[in-house]
């Protein structure tokens, strides 16, 4: 007995996936392809933006990021939104058209009126040309369909990754900024006359001064550097060694 393998027949690939497939490429191209434009100008006669002959420029190139996708695709659909509506009203029409029955009864009343049976009518090649033209645009519609309702969920998806997004790097933000805080900030214990003086101060602008006056703690205040902790820790215990003081 000889083994035979069967020839596997080639299979198109889902629709979404090509057209998804497009879409990375056209994108992807933005990074690769150099950009360019002709200059437009205005035709005073027709009013309409032509293109001048010969005036083609490379220009900096601005690709497109992946994350924008969406946002786009929405767009351009905005952009596009007559014919896109036009083509489902079309599609509709012919799906209500076909689910009514309207065309078996034109059939009829033209087998009347010409005395020809329905069958014949249905044979006749005008048939198959109506019935795929139908389904073609029924076909169409579908898949435009299809194509919105996967725009819907990619959108949906993509504002709730920008909201995790948003919160996380809220929360990360957050964290840091109070890391920093405590490791940034510090506390010294002086004295003058035996009279103790708690300093506490941080690179938030952060200061407070315990058991001064305030002239002491504006004094005080203007020596510190927020920006640099030991500095500042120097500058006080100076400040204090220089009125009869000492700091712990």
């Amino acid at each position: 007995m000889e083994n035979t393998k069967a020839k596997k027949s080639f299979q198109a690939p889902h629709t979404f996936v090509i057209l998804v497939a497009l879409i990375l490429i056209a994108v992807a191209a933005t990074y690769v392809v150099p950009a360019g434009e002709y200059t437009r100008y205005v035709d005073e006669a027709t009013g309409r933006t032509l293109v001048e002959a010969g005036s083609f420029h490379y220009v900096d190139s601005n690709p497109v990021s992946f994350f924008s996708i969406p946002s786009l695709i929405y767009r351009a659909i905005v952009k596009a939104a007559s014919t896109v509506t036009f083509i489902l009203i079309i599609g509709g029409s012919f799906e209500i058209i076909t689910s009514t029955g309207v065309l078996t009864v034109l059939c009829k009343k033209m087998s009347k009126a010409f005395n020809v049976s329905v069958d014949e009518i249905l044979d006749n090649d005008s048939k198959g040309f109506l019935m795929n033209k139908i389904s073609n645009t029924e076909r169409l519609a579908g898949i435009i369909i299809k194509i919105l309702k996967v725009i819907g969920l990619v959108f949906i998806g993509y504002i709730i990754f920008m909201i995790i997004a948003v919160i996380g790097l809220g929360t990360y933000t957050v964290v840091k900024k109070d890391n920093a805080n405590v490791e940034s900030s510090a506390t010294t214990i002086c004295s003058i006359d035996n009279k103790k003086y708690q300093i506490e101060f941080g690179t938030n602008n952060y200061f407070k001064c315990n058991n001064c006056s305030k002239k002491m703690s504006d004094e005080i205040n203007e020596i510190v550097d927020f920006n640099n902790i030991d500095n500042s820790m120097i500058n006080i215990e100076n400040y204090f060694k220089n009125n009869n003081g000492t700091c712990e």
